[in-house]
């Protein structure tokens, strides 16, 4: 029976049964930017960013998606989100325990708005996605993340189940981003 017990918990730890924390980032902006793309629109299309995250990977396939008090908790003193972005990126999200760390950022590309996003697997500092999109305005960025967000967040589902796991390359998987112009 001890048996039957240890070869059952062995084959539940080694088939990803353990939920992977995925953390959505607030939304950085060009310090450029700052005053035509207001932080009240930043956290807007982060929450839009979650709630695609929260579709895409719902909790009884095992994920959990990190709230934004989740995160503003387990930072270190003295960090605000809004210092988390780029080279940091993953480190940010082996800091605060999750598995996956993704955030978008506002710039500029000529006389338009653009959204980058990408999404790391921490424990492998390894770009798992990532899409790109510009518009006129804010809303324009809002209908890109909606329209990359289900591929975008399918790519963390094929990093874990195509042998890749936490801490793992996926195999034959490459940056699986894409541009698309708004």
């Amino acid at each position: 029976m001890q048996l039957l017990t240890t070869i059952f918990l062995l084959l539940l730890c080694s088939s990803g049964a353990f939920a992977a924390h995925v953390a959505v980032l607030e939304t950085g902006v060009d310090p450029a930017l700052k005053k035509k793309v207001k932080l009240s629109d930043r956290q807007y299309l982060t929450n839009v960013l979650r709630e695609e995250a929260v579709k895409q990977l719902p909790a009884e396939e095992g994920y959990t998606i990190m709230t934004r008090d989740n995160i503003s908790a387990m930072l270190p003193p003295g960090k605000a989100l809004e210092d988390c972005e780029g080279s940091c990126l993953a480190e940010t999200g082996r800091n605060i325990s999750a598995d996956y760390v993704c955030q978008a950022r506002v710039s500029s590309f000529g006389s338009k708005l653009a959204l980058s996003a990408e999404i790391y697997e921490t424990a492998g500092n390894k770009l798992v996605a990532s899409f790109n999109g510009n518009g006129k305005n804010v809303e324009a960025l809002l209908k890109v993340i909606k329209e990359n967000a289900p591929e975008f967040f399918g790519k963390v589902k094929t990093n874990r189940t195509a042998g890749g796991g936490i801490g793992e390359a996926p195999k034959g998987s490459r940056n699986g981003g894409r541009r698309v112009h708004g």
